[in-house]
């Protein structure tokens, strides 16, 4: 039986692991990149106050999210400064709703204790997802391969546009990505996932993981580890810009700081997309400083993403806007690696 959300109908269908099984698209392989994104994870917020509880304590406003648009949102503390940075999806069927909050795997387990604190007087369960994977797929053809695979139109609307395909074996969610090339995330129950993962690889080219981060470095999709945790307010990594801060939805944590930064204009920490083109070890990661030459009062930069591309290393990084022609920027100290900008696709 497959479910659609959308209109809270049901029909008698073949199981969907069926259909992958026998699919074959007229699209070439070639056209489709594929990966499973094993770096990612997420927790669930379920309960009678889940909504109001999430509002009360994340910078996105909730009723923006819905089954057909997710968005991204951050959870701060008293300073404005982010802890956790999610992609959330609203899950619902029938009168119950559930949220889905994805973020990177490592970051899971502190988020979920930073948001219990805050969670002693609402009706709310908060725990960590179990029996998911996540998947992602980039082409042109994307779109038009995921609904003749689901056998249902797939939400195409850059920027998180939600596909949510409850199945008996668990939930089956496809979210279309930011970005200039088509890209979507799958996220399903791992009952799902073996003749999902056969189907693609019939069908779609490999991709690997450090190719579809350099596509999220190149779309300015931030995340967050426990290395940049507690070092960044939701404006230097560009989330205002990309829907994931209210400033109209009333009170939430860090939000005073974060309103006042914002509407003073003192804002001048700004993320932009970097090429490292010397090899350096050990890698780029998260948290690591890019250095101002000739400016010893200035704080340094960070790199908030990294990923290994033919030229090097693509990055997005945390600087002071007077110094965004990266002429005085280098990797780590004075005489490292000259960081070169490029442009966000």
């Amino acid at each position: 039986m497959v479910y659609f959300a959308s209109q809270n109908i049901q029909r008698e269908d073949i199981p969907m692991h069926t259909k992958w099984q026998a699919f074959s698209p007229s699209i070439e392989a070639s056209q489709i990149g594929f990966c499973e994104l094993s770096s990612l994870g997420a927790l669930i917020v379920s309960g009678q106050d889940a909504e109001t509880f999430l509002q009360g304590q994340l910078t996105v406003n909730l009723k923006t999210i819905t089954d057909d648009q997710s968005q991204l949102g951050a959870h701060c503390n008293l300073k404005g400064r982010m802890q956790s940075l999610f992609r959330i999806f609203k899950l619902s069927q029938g009168s119950e709703s559930r949220y889905l909050l994805i973020a990177a795997a490592s970051l899971i387990p502190h988020a979920i204790q930073n948001l219990k604190k805050y969670a002693l007087f609402s009706k709310v369960k908060l725990e960590q997802a179990e029996g998911l994977r996540y998947f992602g797929l980039v082409g042109e053809a994307s779109s038009d391969f995921l609904t003749a695979l689901m056998s249902e139109q797939v939400n195409a609307v850059a920027g998180g546009g939600t596909t949510y395909l409850p199945q008996p074996e668990g939930d089956l969610i496809i979210c279309r990505l930011p970005g200039s090339i088509p890209r979507f995330m799958v996220i399903l129950a791992t009952s799902l996932a073996e003749s999902f993962i056969q189907a693609m690889q019939k069908t779609t080219q490999g991709l690997s993981t450090e190719q579809w981060e350099a596509l999220d470095i190149q779309a300015g999709i931030p995340s967050l580890y426990p290395n940049t945790e507690d070092l960044l307010l939701p404006h230097h990594v560009n989330l205002p810009e990309l829907k994931g801060v209210s400033f109209d939805k009333g009170c939430y944590l860090g939000q005073e700081i974060i309103a006042r930064m914002h509407y003073k204009g003192k804002i001048k920490r700004h993320m932009y997309r970097a090429l490292l083109a010397e090899s350096t070890e050990p890698p780029p990661c998260p948290g690591d400083q890019v250095i101002i030459l000739d400016a010893p009062n200035e704080a340094p930069g960070i790199v908030v993403r990294s990923a290994k591309v033919k030229q090097g290393f693509e990055l997005l990084v945390v600087l002071d806007e007077q110094y965004a022609d990266f002429s005085k920027i280098r990797f780590k100290k004075a005489d490292g690696p000259k960081l070169h900008r490029l442009d966000l696709m």
